[in-house]
């Protein structure tokens, strides 16, 4: 299989939200995260891989002590066709009683 794409593949793709729409809706949730969790550390999970450049650009806006971790969900889970999400490589720190956040 192929991983190439074509070269006129942006041409075909329709633009949902621009950069400054997803920054200032990122923007948004950080505040309200620093408002409501002010002075508190927090645990940031996120689900892989999907959630690489979301968090990327989420954390610097962040003014807590932050820790970072991620899981990964999967629907197929070794077989040939999807079934329903099962969560694998889900942390422990989880359910240690921190402010907890996936992305």
């Amino acid at each position: 299989m192929s991983t190439k794409l074509p070269n006129n593949f942006l041409d075909s793709v329709d633009l949902l939200y621009s950069m400054k729409e997803l920054d200032h809706a990122l923007e948004v949730v950080a505040q309200k995260i620093n408002h409501d969790f002010a002075g508190q550390s927090l645990l940031v999970m996120g689900v892989m891989n999907g959630a690489v450049v979301t968090m990327g650009q989420l954390l610097p806006k962040l003014h807590s002590l932050i820790e970072v971790d991620y899981c990964h969900a999967t629907r197929y889970d070794q077989q040939t066709t999807g079934g329903g999400y099962r969560v694998v490589g889900l942390s422990a720190k989880v359910t240690q009683g921190k402010n907890d956040f996936t992305c």
